[in-house]
Formats: C-alpha cells, structure tokens, sequence
C-alpha cells in the first residue's frame, strides 16, 4: 500500500490554463501550487530566478502545443510547437536538476504506430509521421539527458466527461462525421490526475522516477464507444476503409498503436478502459 506523505514544498505548475494544466489545478488543488506564467517561463533568467526564490520540491510541465482543430496544426506552426514541446521542456529539465527540483513531465504515447508488438517502456519510438510526434520524441530524449530525478508520463487520446471539450476524445468520437474504426490505447484525464497527486502526496519515495505508459488498460475502437451510448446511432457515422483513404484527408499522420501500462498500473492501479469510458458517458 502507498504510504502518503502531504507535505509537499512548492510546487510549480506550467500550463495551467492548458487542458491538462486546468484539470491538475483543480483536480489537485495544492495550497503549495504556484502558477508559472508564460511571459516567466519562456524566459530562462526570469524562471531560474523564480526557482532560486521558492526552490520548489516539484514542478510540473502541462505545456504543450497540439495544434488546433488538431495535430495537422503543428505541421505550419512548427517553430512554437518546436519551441513548446522540444525546447522549453529541455531548459525546465536543466533548470530543476540544477535546483534538486523533481520534474513531473506530459508527454505523448503517440510516438509510436503500428501493431506489430504492445509497446512498453523499454521500447524505442518508432512513429515520425507527424512534426508533434518528432517534437515530443525530442522533448524525452532531451528531459533524459538533463538529469534523472523526472517522471515522463505518456497520454494518448484522453479523454473526460467534458464532451464539449474539443480537445476529448469523446468529442471527437461523437462530433465528427466520418472515423476510422482502429483499437487504441486512450487515456482518462482523471487517472493521470491521480497519478501525478500520488507522486506528490508519496513525495515521490514511493514511486520511483522513470518513464510511464499513463493508458487506461485494456484496448477500444470508436464503434466500441458508440455501443455504450444508448441513444447514438452507428448508422449516423460515416466511417473511412482504411488508413490509406483517412490519410488522404489529414496533412499529418496519425499514430494507432496498443501500449503496455502494466509497470504505472502495479503502483497506481488504473481502472479499466470500459470502466474509465462508461464513467465518462
């Protein structure tokens, strides 16, 4: 069992009005949380002086630039989702090892594609058939080099009860008009909310630091979705017959994979995908 400890020092949060920033603000709500603004962390000198002042025992980095609708965005933005997802996460990694600080990370399961193998930890990323997957392949390969004290938590396709949030899953799922029927590893928003409340309630000597799979276990398909709605209709989707046809109407690939999440899963214990999904609807 997890032994919690809930005298967190300072803990920096970056990318609080994000989707994920907001949902771990609220979420959590840590009395020791402190707000790093944009015009602060994007600036090196003014953020190293904000870690010397308050010498935080966390900070977690929910920036990021996924484009918007979606991903095809990175692909004409490529110098601030570059600078986003690639280059500020270095600088916070250097900046937190020189401070003793432990750096909570938000990356993406989508840097990896196919279903050739489940993918776990040890695995390399094999996917560069996107500029947002490149640059968070960068991010983690960068964050490694800076130190050790991190966690790098992979998410894809999360997903919450929000469904008028254009950045879930389930929005999507149920708004757009045409999909591609394919299994996938998804994440759901609340579980990496727990996960990272029990790094700082552990403060973290109960978890130990390293990369992980944040995926909801067991795998899905949107028609799979669709079933557990009663009132939505499978006929009133139009579906693509293959990934060759879906690709023709995207600027950017996409990444369709099944991961492994079995090492977070022994310490955090996540629920199951059907469970995670059926509360969400």
């Amino acid at each position: 069992m997890i032994k919690t400890n809930k005298i967190v020092k300072d803990c920096f949060l970056f990318g609080k009005n994000g989707y994920f920033g907001n949902k771990i603000f609220y979420g959590i709500n840590y009395p020791s949380f402190r707000i790093i603004q944009k015009q602060t962390y994007l600036n090196k000198d003014i953020l190293k002086e904000e870690f010397e002042k308050y010498k935080p025992e966390f900070a977690i980095n929910a920036v990021g630039f996924t484009g918007t609708p979606n991903v095809d965005s990175c692909e004409v933005n490529q110098d601030i989702c570059w600078k986003l997802n690639a280059e500020f996460p270095y600088e916070l990694a250097k900046i937190c090892f020189e401070f003793g600080t432990k750096l909570i990370h938000l990356s993406s399961g989508c840097i990896f594609n196919g279903y050739d193998k489940i993918y776990d930890e040890n695995d390399e990323p094999n996917f560069n058939g996107s500029f947002y997957s490149r640059s968070k392949i960068e991010a983690e390969r960068r964050i490694i080099l800076a130190g050790n004290s991190y966690y790098i938590l992979r998410i894809r396709m999360p997903f919450d009860y929000k469904t008028e949030d254009t950045k879930n899953y389930l929005y999507k799922i149920f708004k757009y008009p045409k999909l591609i029927n394919l299994p996938n590893s998804i994440t759901w928003t609340k579980t990496v909310v727990d996960v990272i409340r029990t790094i700082l309630d552990t403060r973290s000597m109960e978890v130990p630091y390293g990369i992980y799979h944040v995926t909801n276990p067991g795998i899905i398909t949107p028609k799979e979705i669709i079933s557990l709605v009663k009132w939505y209709k499978l006929d009133k989707k139009e579906w693509f017959k293959n990934l060759d046809e879906f690709h023709k109407t995207v600027v950017a690939k996409r990444s369709n994979v099944i991961l492994d999440s079995e090492k977070g899963d022994k310490i955090f214990c996540f629920p199951n995908v059907w469970k995670a999904i059926e509360s969400c609807i």
